[in-house]
């Protein structure tokens, strides 16, 4: 069975499109009539319980590394060929991971930020090594997104996460924690997540005390809040697009139904049918949003117009 995303990849490097996917202990890469590149599929150990996987281009010159995480957070990376490389095989850290590591380059220097949700701040360099100050362990437990912003220098770029206590942390690369704020939590029931967009280029915090949720911007201010009764278990995706215009999908879980709701607080949609992540094209000369909602095997697209 499949694990993890499906990549496209140009693997010879000529403007055609190949798919590249981890489908139980073996890794894949097919052409786009379904037939194997030469020399794959190739084994890979122990991926049966992979639950993440990635594409990285150190250079943007396709030669490609494939990373897959572990449920129990091992990270192996393999070079284009599916070979797995010294020091992933796999490099094991103590925990399950917030995300998918992700891959960012500062002033030539190659970095694999990996957040355990225990509270273990991770960054590695090509060999799978800990660069100098990490890891940075933080007291409580990780909820939502990892934010990142960039900057000159190691100094200069931070990473951002939240507890699910509501301790907001940023973190610099040289692994000096540089922002630290206990949100105000009224009662132990309530739960706090760091949501990014879908281009991580912008991140906020929700709070959810089981009956409203309040957002706060990446400067930490709030922004609005929405009535959501019996929200214990709803899950927020937010959606950037130009122009100021910010939607967010609230995502119930368990009762598999969402609504959208703009930056304002303003709910653009009735309840939906929904069991699965939604997907948003936001068309500026018609001013309005297309979404994508699975719900029982079938795709329905609606058409919102914003307030």
């Amino acid at each position: 069975s499949l694990r993890g995303d499906v990549h496209q990849i140009d693997f010879y490097k000529n403007r055609k499109l190949q798919y590249l996917l981890f489908a139980d202990s073996l890794i894949y890469l097919v052409d786009r009539n379904g037939n194997d590149v030469d020399g794959f599929p190739k084994t890979a150990e122990s991926i049966n319980t992979l639950v993440g996987t990635g594409i990285i281009d150190y250079d943007n010159n396709k030669n490609y590394r494939y990373l897959a995480v572990e449920r129990r957070g091992d990270i192996s990376l393999y070079n284009k060929e599916g070979e797995v490389l010294e020091g992933w095989n796999p490099k094991k850290l103590s925990g399950p991971l917030l995300q998918t590591p992700f891959h960012v380059r500062i002033r030539g220097r190659d970095c694999f930020m990996a957040v355990e949700t225990s509270g273990n701040i991770h960054l590695l360099n090509r060999k799978g090594e800990s660069y100098e100050g990490f890891p940075v362990k933080i007291d409580g437990r990780f909820a939502g997104n990892v934010g990142l912003e960039r900057g000159a220098d190691f100094s200069q770029t931070l990473i951002s996460v939240m507890t699910e206590e509501g301790e907001f942390v940023k973190v610099n690369f040289d692994g000096r924690v540089v922002t630290q704020k206990q949100f105000l939590r009224p009662s132990i029931n309530t739960t706090f997540d760091l949501v990014h967009d879908a281009l991580k280029t912008n991140f906020n915090i929700v709070r959810n005390n089981g009956r409203v949720l309040t957002f706060f911007d990446n400067q930490l201010n709030e922004t609005f809040s929405v009535d959501y009764p019996n929200s214990r278990n709803v899950s927020v995706d937010f959606y950037n697009f130009r122009n100021g215009k910010e939607v967010y999908v609230l995502r119930d879980v368990d009762e598999n139904i969402m609504r959208i709701v703009d930056k304002n607080g303003q709910f653009l949609t009735p309840v939906i049918p929904n069991n699965e992540r939604v997907s948003i094209l936001f068309y500026q000369n018609r001013l309005e949003y297309e979404v994508f909602v699975n719900f029982a095997n079938q795709m329905n697209i609606y058409v919102v117009k914003p307030l």
